[in-house]
């Protein structure tokens, strides 16, 4: 089971459908203890955070594709996926000053991180849910874990 959590915004509805479509059950839930006993839980981006606002950037919009540090093991959550598959991001920020946990990056402009993980917890920029088949992968194999 797949816990999604409510907490008043986010793309609650597309996330849930891409899940279903991959044959996962998931729930949309705010109840801790329903949460507890998911096997995986995701807390959708809403794109606003404390301290997005000093490190706006030009909007990113549309797809792009993804590259992976040569440096280091591939994640596990694209084992799926081949160099510049393209995903779809929609914000207008980047995290900075993460050089240890990136995982996948893409070129806009500049190169700007797409995933990080650290331990069990994987964050996305971009939005696998929107992102077609490659978004589909990376949630089977996020649910895979």
């Amino acid at each position: 089971m797949v816990g999604i959590i409510d907490y008043g915004v986010g793309n609650l509805f597309s996330l849930k459908s891409s899940l279903a479509y991959i044959g996962e059950e998931a729930v949309v839930t705010n109840d801790p203890a329903i949460l507890q006993k998911c096997d995986h839980i995701i807390l959708p981006g809403v794109g606003a955070f404390g301290d997005a606002a000093d490190k706006l950037k030009v909007p990113h919009i549309g797809w792009n594709g993804l590259h992976f540090p040569k440096e280091k093991e591939k994640s596990p959550i694209f084992a799926d996926l081949a160099e510049n598959d393209c995903v779809y991001f929609v914000h207008s920020f980047a995290a900075v000053d993460c050089t240890d946990y990136v995982t996948a990056t893409a070129e806009y402009g500049a190169e700007l991180t797409a995933a990080v993980a650290r331990g069990n917890v994987y964050g996305c920029q971009f939005h696998p849910e929107k992102s077609g088949e490659v978004g589909l992968k990376i949630l089977k194999a996020f649910c895979n874990l």
